[in-house]
């Protein structure tokens, strides 16, 4: 099951890890399920203080409908951010998002696609590479559906995410679209959960820091595809060890 978060005080709270913490460089994936339009801010995957200092890496901007952005904080207030134009994302159907940064002296790339389909960079409202020293965001949760501060609440349904301490390449980004586990890209690879509502904490499939759920509601879990064959989100082969679920060959199932 995925889990629907209620705009108001839901989250999932991943903690802060050192193989999270003030990243040169990044990938972040995760499945989003928009219910209706999104005209005000809404944080999906952020790590960012309640001083407002750190990264939204993937978040919908209040500057228009379905914009999706991601946003780092630079030290003199001339950040480094990417944000779509309007309608970017579709409403009623599973999507896949992505943003990527290459390091200081680039400005984030934000990629999208209906789940099954082919991933493709989006058009852009603005960007900016901005200057200055980015805050350290090591103080600061990786934050389902919210953020530190405790608002721009998510108000939609969450399924698998994914976070690199790289930018994936071309093929790897197409892998993602297609429906494939963020556990078939493990170089570089931070966090991970299929998000599965069976159970609170979320696992984090690379061991670091399970994620305390707070509220949310049970919903079905989009089709996608897991090492060891499986559709099942709680099934398939991780680190050797296999978890309970139907096996398809590889197939995925819908």
């Amino acid at each position: 099951m995925a889990r629907s978060f209620d705009g108001i005080d839901d989250q999932v709270n991943f903690g802060s890890d050192v193989a999270t913490d003030q990243l040169a460089a990044f990938t972040a994936m995760a499945l989003v399920y928009l219910g209706s339009t999104i005209s005000t801010e809404r944080c999906v995957l952020t790590k960012l203080t309640s001083g407002y200092l750190g990264k939204m890496q993937l978040f919908f901007a209040g500057s228009g409908n379905n914009v999706l952005g991601c946003y780092m904080n630079r030290s003199g207030g001339n950040d480094c951010y990417a944000l779509s134009n309007a309608n970017a994302i579709s409403n009623t159907t599973w999507s896949v998002i992505v943003s990527t940064w290459a390091g200081s002296g680039a400005a984030p790339k934000l990629y999208a696609c209906a789940l099954g389909g082919t991933l493709a960079e989006l058009s852009y409202g603005s960007t900016n590479i901005g200057s200055g020293s980015f805050w350290d965001d090591s103080s600061a949760s990786l934050r389902l559906g919210a953020r530190d501060a405790g608002d721009a609440w998510f108000a939609h349904t969450l399924a698998d995410f994914g976070y690199w301490n790289r930018v994936l390449n071309g093929t790897e980004l197409a892998d993602l679209g297609l429906g494939n586990s963020p556990e078939f890209i493990p170089s570089g690879l931070v966090k991970s959960s299929r998000i599965t509502g069976s159970a609170s904490p979320e696992i984090d499939f690379v061991g670091g820091t399970n994620g305390t759920v707070t509220g949310t509601t049970l919903v079905t879990h989009p089709s996608v595809i897991y090492p060891g064959g499986g559709s099942d989100p709680e099934g398939g082969v991780i680190g050797g060890k296999l978890f309970h679920g139907l096996l398809t060959g590889g197939v995925l199932v819908r």
